[in-house]
């Protein structure tokens, strides 16, 4: 039986019909510092107009089948995806035969692919690769099935696919490991799989990047680990990489090293600078193999200028400099760095100096509000929380938080989510009202009432059933009020709303019990202050020592512990930033922020219980 005559008119029309928006090219962007992996288009031999002639004369299903099959491929070859998807919306592959249903999953992936529907394009593909017989069409599908796991951050699942996709191409060996190695570099020890895979070119990709992250763990260790996988994987297409790339790292180095750190030890930031000096000493103090061989010089950056200071370095000739701490301060070396010295801010800007040889050693850390703001986003945004409300104080802060938060949202293609502002605790009384639909329930409530007269009326004000989460961005005073004002506004027969916050709700020292105003409040905060986490006996035995330093301050602390680890390890890192390290104030990361220097933050998830603060492992709506 022949197909309707109505999908001969639609596929017809097709040619002629404009699009009201092109889509891009089956080539498309990719997030930031990652790699593009280059999909090969495949023309048809014939063009769509060819193929669609060849349906109109089709005398039976399967020949009609095969025809639009390739009139969508030919479509897709043109550019002309509008018409391609016209025509793949009307066929089923399940009367198709193998080859053409084979065709069919390549072209509906092309047309994922080019509305960077990632996910589709591996349910499409990953299935069937074997079903594609020749070397072109198994090369396109593998590739695609490489960039589209790429895309999705699956870099691992990328890297075998590539792989797989270079045995069907014709690169030269040099452009080969390019590609490899700019996939392989962002691949993070979760991705890793426990097992070593059969085939020697992924298990020696697999056995290098084990290593490399190690030497990175273990910077001592990184000659004897280097020279482990060179002598195991000596013909692998990577080796000759790894001997020009990291022929440093295979000679051992014990030499003394100076360092210096410029941060405030007077004046209106003492307080600050001296919490950080206290954590750099003590990590120190916890690696004595890396304290006898450092030196730290700190500098007072409120008693001495930005001149003197540069003066200093280049009569001490270090090999790291932390700090300084101050934006103002920042700028200053940003514009004039010093060449070649590894150098850590310990603050962010607000625009980014360009790539440049100049620059390359520079990087930026912060204990970054908006780090928690995006991760609270992504969040929601990714383990199945319905639309949340946000609930923010209406100052530059909170606006500032909201808009990350925001901006979080939309990279995952969500809308932006209901966003209510206030000014005073009367205000947020009636926003939490207003925005939980309850004052909208009291007033149709009193238009019954009236309407009835004296006729008694049983009523109970109803909240809305479509809010699946609240997030804000408030401070403990403020997170205090708000969420008893959410619990009672909040039906009694309906489902408690979770409740997200940041760090700023979080204030008490960390021996003291947690408010009960504050109890099921979920919050992003450093490993180090919520229990049986990372470093968190640390930071407690300190902060036992000086009972008057707050939360505040010792989250500085806890960054001055781990700017001496990520300072060894910071040019390692870059080579490497698949690498995360699991420091006291979050796993640690370069290259997934805006910036490649900018050192990325994942904090961890506490909640407020009954009289004493959890730690909770990725909160999840299920």
């Amino acid at each position: 039986m022949r197909l309707s005559h109505s999908l001969l008119l639609l596929a017809s029309s097709a040619v002629i019909v404009a699009c009201s928006q092109q889509p891009r090219s089956i080539v498309t962007s990719t997030p930031q510092n990652v790699p593009t992996v280059t999909v090969a288009e495949q023309p048809s031999d014939y063009s769509s107009d060819y193929w669609l002639q060849q349906a109109r004369q089709a005398s039976t299903s399967p020949q009609q089948y095969h025809a639009f099959v390739e009139a969508s491929l030919a479509f897709e070859s043109e550019g002309l995806w509008q018409q391609a998807a016209a025509v793949l919306s009307q066929l089923n592959p399940n009367g198709m035969s193998p080859s053409d249903a084979s065709r069919y999953h390549l072209a509906y992936a092309r047309w994922a692919y080019s509305q960077s529907d990632w996910d589709t394009v591996v349910q499409q593909l990953a299935p069937r690769t074997e079903q594609f017989l020749t070397k072109q069409s198994r090369a396109e599908v593998l590739a695609l099935l490489s960039s589209a796991s790429l895309n999705r951050g699956d870099y691992w699942r990328s890297l075998t696919w590539q792989i797989q996709a270079q045995r069907y191409q014709d690169n030269d060996a040099e452009q080969q490991f390019i590609t490899l190695w700019q996939i392989a570099r962002q691949v993070t020890r979760k991705q890793l799989p426990e097992i070593v895979p059969n085939d020697y070119d992924s298990a020696g990709w697999w056995r290098l990047l084990v290593n490399l992250h190690r030497a990175i763990e273990q910077p001592q260790q990184r000659a004897t680990l280097l020279q482990q996988w060179l002598d195991s994987y000596s013909d692998h297409l990577a080796a000759n990489f790894v001997k020009q790339r990291f022929g440093d790292w295979l000679t051992p180095t014990v030499q003394q090293q100076q360092w210096v750190a410029l941060l405030p030890l007077s004046g209106r930031y003492q307080s600050q600078g001296e919490m950080i000096r206290d954590g750099i000493v003590a990590a120190l103090a916890d690696h004595p193999d890396v304290a006898e061989r450092v030196e730290v010089q700190f500098v007072d950056t409120q008693q001495q200028g930005t001149e003197q200071q540069r003066e200093l370095i280049q009569s001490l000739g270090p090999q790291l400099i932390i700090g300084p701490l101050l934006k103002e301060q920042i700028g200053h070396w940003v514009q004039q760095p010093v060449v070649g010295v590894p150098h850590l801010m310990l603050n962010e800007l607000d625009d980014y100096p360009s790539d440049s040889p100049a620059t390359q050693t520079q990087w930026f850390y912060a204990l970054d509000p908006e780090d928690e703001a995006n991760q609270a986003s992504t969040l929601l945004a990714t383990q199945q929380f319905a639309d949340p409300l946000v609930f923010a104080p209406k100052t530059g802060f909170g606006e500032r938080l909201v808009t990350a938060f925001q901006n979080t949202r939309l990279e995952f293609g969500d809308d932006a989510a209901e966003t209510a502002y206030y000014q005073s605790t009367e205000d947020m009384k009636q926003q939490v009202q207003k925005h939980l639909g309850i004052s909208a329930s009291q007033a149709r409530i009193q238009q019954v009432k009236i309407a009835a007269g004296e006729e008694e009326i049983f009523n109970q004000p109803r909240s809305r059933a479509d809010i699946g989460s609240i997030y804000t961005p408030a401070s403990v005073e403020q997170t205090r009020l708000l969420k008893p004002f959410i619990d009672v506004n909040v039906s009694p027969f309906m489902t408690p709303i979770p409740v997200f916050a940041s760090s700023a709700s979080h204030d008490s020292a960390i021996n003291r019990l947690s408010e009960n105003d504050l109890r099921g409040v979920t919050f992003t905060e450093i490993p180090a202050l919520l229990p049986n986490s990372h470093g968190y006996e640390q930071l407690k035995t300190f902060m036992r020592l000086r009972p008057s330093v707050g939360i505040a301050l010792a989250r500085l602390t806890a960054m001055g512990y781990d700017a001496v680890s990520l300072g060894r390890r910071l040019p390692l890192m870059q080579q490497v930033p698949g690498y995360h390290y699991q420091g006291l104030t979050g796993e640690l990361a370069i290259g997934t922020q805006r910036n490649s220097h900018v050192v990325g933050r994942t904090l961890a998830w506490g909640q407020f219980g009954q009289h004493m603060i959890e730690t909770v492992d990725n909160p999840s709506a299920q």
